[in-house]
């Protein structure tokens, strides 16, 4: 029988929660084998590198939280994961095995079943300000759209 996947991506949470239709085995996932997409035909794919931690409180469900470099792709991208409509979940058949090291999950995109967009602010973590060379730099803890800085003007 071949597992069939539905998936959730919260991106304030970092987390991307997948519900199979049977029992796998948390301990085998292959953040490798998955893929977020703007479409399923894989526009601006963006494949993930891996999960900092996988969690399975329900032999079912599986919750991985996103690695640092996968949650600066995604939200760096300017086309996927910026609503449901553009959040494809593609897992390859590898993604997870079932208890018996069977890889069987039906290996198809499709849209994320929840989409919750990143909805908290950056924090700044740390800045370099360099009077020699006139230059502020900012440090925070996620991707931020420097055009939404406010500009300051200094003046001697």
């Amino acid at each position: 029988i071949n597992a069939e996947y539905m998936g959730d991506l919260d991106l304030s949470r970092n987390r991307l929660t997948l519900f199979f239709s049977e029992t796998v085995n948390s301990s085998t996932v292959l953040a490798s084998q998955a893929t977020v997409a703007a479409d399923n035909a894989s526009i601006g794919a963006i494949f993930m590198t891996g999960f900092s931690s996988v969690e399975q409180t329900v032999p079912s469900i599986v919750v991985a939280t996103l690695s640092a470099a996968d949650i600066i792709a995604l939200k760096s991208s300017s086309l996927v994961a910026k609503s449901a409509a553009s959040t494809y979940l593609s897992l390859d058949s590898s993604f997870v095995l079932d208890y018996n090291r069977h890889n069987n999950i039906i290996a198809t995109a499709q849209l994320v079943r929840n989409y919750t967009a990143d909805t908290v602010s950056p924090r700044l973590l740390a800045f370099d300000l360099d009077l020699s060379a006139n230059t502020l730099t900012l440090h925070f803890d996620e991707p931020v759209n420097v055009s939404t800085l406010p500009h300051v003007l200094c003046v001697d």
